[in-house]
């Protein structure tokens, strides 16, 4: 056990390090996955055919092991930051936007007409009602 913490010691700085980078990629990839799968997801709200084509083939790409899609992508991307991202932002995807697309199609109808009788335009609606409500599957989503 003294050889462990000695060896931990000795590589202080080398593991800090390797933690930065683990939590650079981490951020990267959830950040990029966030600013694609949440309007995607919102736009799959739309266009319901589409949906299930579209949920279906990232439902494929998560099935594929990820060592599998990290060698690939190394092979086309090289060594180093942008091959982590890349598959990371791809396993990111999947969860986020089908969470989004749950959750806005779980917003009550009542409080959809309701917003409707105020006035309110498609975009006020989504803005206004429909994200707010769907905000802690989204955040489900973005967790997972």
């Amino acid at each position: 056990m003294a050889e462990f913490f000695a060896e931990i010691s000795g590589n202080a700085a080398l593991i800090l390090t390797a933690l930065g980078q683990h939590v650079l990629i981490s951020l990267t990839s959830i950040l990029l996955g966030i600013l694609v799968a949440v309007p995607a997801g919102i736009l799959l709200t739309y266009c319901r055919k589409a949906a299930g084509v579209v949920l279906g083939i990232f439902g494929v790409v998560n099935t594929i092991p990820s060592i599998v899609l990290l060698g690939a992508a190394m092979i086309l991307l090289g060594l180093g930051f942008a091959p982590a991202v890349a598959v990371l932002f791809l396993y990111s995807l999947l969860p986020i936007m089908r969470a989004t697309y749950t959750g806005i199609l779980d917003v009550s109808p009542k409080c959809l007409k309701a917003a409707r009788g105020m006035g309110m335009s498609r975009m006020q609606t989504l803005r206004l009602v429909q994200l707010p409500l769907a905000l802690p599957a989204i955040m489900t989503g973005i967790r997972l």
